[in-house]
């Protein structure tokens, strides 16, 4: 039989024992879920990130140019990532060629509305969901006179695509249409 001084550990020895013990338990589950959530968050970026295998996903960021192909139409693409990006647009901007467009990227999924406000040239909008063609609008018109015009898509994409009114139609452009996001 021990005696009651005579024990594996003493009372002080137990509580910093207890204490060591939860503070690494505590900072292991910290770590483990700081983990799990950086693995769960790119995972789910990468399920609206386009599917084109081998693509690198550090290309989402404002202002970056990426090559959108449809139909044999390639336009360079101005991203738009941030809220600031998005909400301003093609607003002001007095011309764009053939070949440039906008790609906004929210980073989610959503039925996305297009508007006209501030906008100087006429635009067709194409809403892409992973990598296909779920939406069009043709001729989106100048903001005139107050004259506001919103668009709403009727599917939900996880990115808008504004180009030059008339391409849609010059390139055939139609639902279902798979669609190259590349660098």
């Amino acid at each position: 039989m021990r005696n009651k001084n005579n024990t594996f550990f003493q009372r002080g020895d137990q509580q910093i024992f207890i204490f060591v013990f939860m503070f690494i338990t505590l900072m292991l589950l910290t770590f483990l879920g700081l983990f799990y959530a950086k693995s769960f968050a790119f995972k789910e970026f990468k399920k609206i990130a386009p599917t084109k295998e081998g693509m690198e996903n550090t290309m989402f960021f404002d202002g970056n140019i990426v090559n959108v192909s449809v139909k044999g139409m390639n336009i360079r693409a101005e991203l738009a990532v941030s809220d600031s990006k998005l909400k301003e647009g093609l607003s002001n901007k007095q011309s764009m060629s053939e070949g440039e467009g906008k790609l906004f990227a929210p980073g989610t999924l959503g039925a996305y509305s297009v508007w006209n406000k501030d906008l100087l040239i006429p635009l067709d909008v194409i809403w892409i969901k992973n990598n296909r063609v779920v939406g069009l609008f043709r001729g989106l018109p100048v903001y005139e006179d107050g004259d506001k015009y919103v668009s709403t898509p009727s599917k939900e994409s996880n990115f808008v695509l504004e180009i030059n009114a008339g391409l849609i139609d010059k390139y055939k452009v139609k639902l279902g249409d798979k669609v190259n996001i590349s660098k």
